[in-house]
């Protein structure tokens, strides 16, 4: 009993301290783990950390390599279409050369063209000059051949037909040659007197200059005797430059402009081309007179300034006016500021340098009794020029009409030709049936006076040249009325 009891307490013991080993090991396992976990948690966080931050390191790369991939399929086309658009180039290139290259040959064909036409056009006007020099002479030669050759045979009538027919010709040619003679020989007659009128110039700009130095010793400030004076010294002007009152230039002529505002210009000067030109007079001598009196050279400073400064208010007040406002007045490119004292006007531009350059930046020139008569010349030669130009004009439409008639006195000289050489045919084969050939009238009309007919006159000359009789089928045509 005792020795079975004691295996049995034996496997409790074992059993029991088994169990509390396991008690103890169950125990102690959660504090090691515990204590395990505590040391591996601190690199387990940093692990988690560092997998998270691969992670997102990876997407960001992800994402560099989608946005990569996409990029590379934009430039892909981009490269493509780029390409596409290069060949269209090259051939747009191409067809642009091509199309030049074919300008360029048409532009140089059309350039030879151009020049061969310029050269055959300046040899038609040479030979139109040589003919016109010539027309008279060839008139005269080719009318006179033509009768020659062709008029023999004409009756009386004929020759007083072409009587009539050349002398208004002729007429025409002499009264052609009168008037050319008469515009050159104007023109040589202007080109004369135009060296009297710079002589008449010269001697008229020493007297006014002597006048006015006269005057302005006379005046003394007195504005209304400077003003009528001024007046007087302008109609002399106009009425040495040969202009036309009325026609060539209008004085003191009353104009409203479109607000009806009146407006009076001194002269208005007409010019060709349906142009106009203004002038103003300036007529203000005191501050000058007081310059030239002056006793001193301070005095005459401060009197020419004053002068001067009266020109420039005057050139102000006329460069701010607009003298195309006016109806009457017909686009003026600028206004003629007169002063009528030559040497008031040229102290004071060597006073002022710029006086001149200000006047003629407001588009107003100044102008002395001597450059304004010239001015007036130059525009009466102008219109001289624009009459003989309309008369060239004249001229050139006279020949026109008289080469226009002289073809057409040609063309009835071949056609008078033609019907003379028609009559003549006729003239020949009427009088071939009537006395030439077999069976002609003459020998028919014979033999009836053979054959018993008594005629009370015979036929005058001889009558055939064959004698046969049975040629009267040989008559098949009516003889012709006056054969």
């Amino acid at each position: 009993m005792s020795v079975s009891i004691q295996p049995l307490s034996l496997l409790i013991g074992i059993g029991g301290a088994t169990l509390m080993g396991l008690i103890l090991l169950l125990w102690l396992l959660p504090r090691a783990r515990r204590r395990a976990a505590a040391e591996i948690e601190p690199q387990r966080r940093e692990l988690q950390a560092t997998l998270a931050a691969a992670e997102k390191a990876a997407d960001a790369q992800r994402e560099r390599a989608e946005d990569a991939l996409r990029e590379q399929a934009v430039l892909q086309s981009r490269v493509a279409t780029l390409d596409d658009q290069n060949a269209q180039l090259r051939t747009d290139l191409s067809r642009v050369r091509s199309d030049a290259d074919g300008l360029q040959r048409q532009l140089t064909d059309a350039t030879v063209r151009s020049e061969e036409r310029l050269r055959a056009a300046d040899e038609k006007l040479a030979v139109l000059q040589r003919l016109q020099e010539q027309l008279k002479p060839e008139f005269e030669n080719l009318a006179n051949r033509l009768l020659d050759e062709k008029a023999r045979n004409l009756k009386q009538q004929s020759f007083e037909q072409l009587g009539g027919l050349l002398n208004p010709l002729r007429e025409r040619i002499e009264g052609f040659q009168k008037q050319v003679a008469e515009s050159y020989g104007n023109e040589r007659l202007q080109q004369h007197s135009l060296k009297e009128e710079l002589k008449q110039l010269r001697e008229l700009n020493i007297r006014l200059g002597d006048e006015a130095e006269s005057l302005a010793r006379a005046l003394r400030g007195q504005q209304k005797i400077q003003g009528d004076w001024g007046e007087m010294v302008l109609e002399r002007v106009l009425e040495a430059s040969g202009l036309t009152p009325g026609r060539d230039f209008e004085t003191q002529q009353s104009l409203r402009d479109e607000d009806g505002a009146l407006w009076r210009p001194d002269v208005v000067v007409h010019l060709p081309e349906d142009r106009d030109l203004v002038i103003d007079a300036k007529v203000s001598l005191t501050a000058y007179i007081r310059a030239a009196n002056a006793a001193d050279d301070a005095e005459r400073t401060l009197a020419m300034r004053e002068h001067v400064d009266s020109l420039r208010a005057h050139i102000r007040g006329l460069a701010a006016r607009d003298y195309s406002r006016l109806p009457g007045v017909r686009s003026p490119d600028f206004v003629l500021m007169f002063v009528p004292v030559e040497p008031a006007l040229l102290d004071a531009l060597r006073e002022a340098d710029d006086l001149q350059d200000m006047a003629l930046r407001g588009n107003v020139s100044l102008v002395g009794p001597s450059n304004l008569l010239l001015a007036l010349r130059t525009v009466a030669n102008l219109w001289r020029l624009e009459k003989q130009n309309r008369n060239a004009q004249d001229i050139a439409g006279r020949a026109g009409l008289l080469y226009d008639k002289f073809a057409g006195f040609v063309e009835d000289l071949h056609g008078i030709d033609k019907n003379l050489r028609q009559a003549q045919g006729a003239y020949d084969a009427a009088y071939a049936k009537l006395s030439t050939g077999r069976g002609n009238l003459l020998r028919q009309v014979d033999l009836l006076r053979e054959l018993g007919v008594e005629p009370r006159k015979r036929l005058p000359g001889s009558t055939s040249e064959d004698g046969d009789d049975d040629g009267l089928d040989a008559v098949q045509e009516p003889v012709p009325d006056g054969g």
